[in-house]
């Protein structure tokens, strides 16, 4: 019965104040909606990233006369590497085919002319993260491996290593600007609502003073003004998540394989509503206890 009355309250403290209230749902619903762009952009940009990150493979090339029991065991040298994720090994007669599919000109020409195959036989390693070029690079530049691989790596070490770095760094540029982008939203989502509450709190003061005075108790004060916040955290939330669906589907970035209105994006929406409404839980529930330490009588 006293959440039910307090309810009753809050509702008609939303309802006295609809400018208000709506200007504190339409701002938080931007807030929201900016918000999932943000974490939208986030995962497309993750994607790509680990997307060149698997592109980040590093090709050995092994010298003609070369040891196959050398070769192998520079094999499970590199497999022991953390860094590694996985070796294929090219013949040479392979890495012909594959030449032969994608220059089949020059490939004839060779064979016409009786030229022997050029091209050596390799490792490719995938690593985990364009991070670990350098390291692996430094780990094939060691004086054992001279005799058994072509200048430790292909000839596009030095743009390959200029790529992995700058990746790097963008990836984590990306992540720190997401980080305080989220950050800040937060706290403005905080400062909004006690904001709003503030307002509330002083156009009902001489009320509040009056049931403090007649002996009302301060869960009766404080229960109405907190079920306000949820409310307005709560409506902000499903306004904000619905703004966006209408973008996603409007431009239609619903299609990227990444970033579907699935299941994921559903439970994501569903912990926005629970943070959105502790959010005006806790920004009403400090505000009004500031009021009811004495300062409004």
């Amino acid at each position: 019965m006293h959440f039910h009355r307090s309810l009753k309250f809050a509702i008609t403290n939303i309802l006295r104040n609809p400018l208000l209230s709506l200007a504190t749902i339409i701002v938080m619903a931007i807030i929201i909606f900016v918000f999932n762009i943000v974490v939208m952009v986030n995962t497309l940009a993750s994607s790509a990233m680990d997307d060149l990150n698997r592109r980040m493979d590093m090709q050995v090339e092994i010298k003609n006369d070369a040891d196959p029991i050398a070769i192998e065991k520079l094999k499970e040298e590199l497999n022991s590497q953390s860094e590694i994720l996985k070796i294929i090994y090219i013949s040479k007669e392979d890495a012909f085919t594959d030449f032969k599919k994608k220059f089949p000109d020059k490939a004839n020409f060779l064979e016409m002319y009786g030229y022997p195959n050029p091209l050596p036989a390799s490792l490719i390693l995938k690593i985990k993260d364009a991070n670990d070029h350098k390291k692996l690079q430094d780990f094939l530049a060691q004086e054992k491996y001279q005799d058994l691989i072509i200048n430790g790596t292909d000839s596009d070490n030095s743009d390959l290593q200029t790529v992995a770095s700058k990746l790097a760094k963008l990836t984590t540029s990306v992540r720190n600007i997401i980080f305080w982008v989220i950050a800040i939203f937060i706290l403005g989502g905080l400062l909004i609502i006690i904001n709003t509450v503030h307002l509330t709190i002083f156009q009902r003061r001489r009320e509040i003073s009056i049931m403090r005075l007649v002996g009302a108790s301060l869960n009766f004060i404080r229960l109405p003004l907190i079920i306000e916040g949820a409310f307005l955290g709560g409506l902000s939330v499903i306004f904000g998540i619905g703004l966006f669906i209408f973008f996603l589907l409007y431009t239609n970035l619903s299609s990227f394989s990444d970033f579907r209105l699935e299941r994921d994006f559903l439970f994501f929406s569903l912990w926005q509503l629970i943070i959105g409404i502790t959010i005006g839980i806790l920004s009403s529930y400090f505000t009004t206890e500031k009021y009811l330490k004495g300062k409004i009588i």
